[in-house]
């Protein structure tokens, strides 16, 4: 008898454990799906000697973080806002509607474009796309994703166009990122990466 009693006892333990770890990782889960709210992006300038840093800035609970520079310098600090055109990219398959937000940094034929969009990864936290143009006669692209790892903007993915005819088209789809190039032989890739929770906020698979 008491046998079966510890035996009964035992089973109700690992029961009752069994739903406290359910309970846990569900709410856990459900926490991470919504993760933390990012707003109001902006470019940050910083200049020296040789030329002027960009950084991607935003509010995250309330404090600001910013991004490492982006991969393309400006040569002043000028900020100024501008409409967001095909230029920055292009609508690819699946994609979701856009609303980005652009400035003009420095002066005209030295200068580059910047242009951002903010959207929900829905694997724990958004995303911000970064677009930034530069060149005035043969203009060139660089796409770089940010997401928020607790501490602040940090690069996951970035692509930059070559020399020469190569063209490359970065946008938010379905459950990740859509990425097409047009290599300057002509050749044509597209691949879809998927999002996916990672230890310190939203991850792409494959890894960059």
């Amino acid at each position: 008898m008491s046998t079966a009693r510890s035996r009964f006892f035992l089973a109700t333990l690992v029961a009752l454990l069994i739903f406290a770890l359910a309970w846990f990782f569900a709410i856990r889960s459900l926490a991470g799906s919504e993760g933390p709210t990012l707003s109001e992006p902006a470019p940050e300038v910083a200049c020296d000697a040789g030329g002027c840093d960009v950084r991607m800035t935003a509010w995250v609970e309330g404090r600001q973080v910013r991004s490492e520079p982006l991969p393309f310098r400006a040569q002043s600090a000028e900020i100024e806002p501008i409409p967001a055109d095909a230029s920055f990219g292009h609508v690819l398959p699946g994609q979701k509607a856009r609303d980005l937000t652009a400035w003009a940094i420095g002066h005209e034929e030295n200068g580059i474009g910047l242009a951002v969009e903010i959207f929900d990864t829905g694997v724990g936290g958004p995303a911000v796309l970064v677009f930034q143009t530069a060149g005035f006669d043969h203009v060139k692209r660089a796409h770089v994703v940010l997401t928020f790892d607790g501490i602040g903007l940090v690069a996951i993915k970035q692509r930059i166009e070559g020399p020469g005819p190569d063209f490359i088209s970065m946008a938010p789809v379905d459950g990740g990122i859509g990425l097409r190039r047009v290599a300057p032989d002509g050749v044509v890739t597209s691949e879809t990466l998927e999002w996916r929770p990672g230890p310190s906020g939203p991850e792409l698979s494959p890894n960059p």
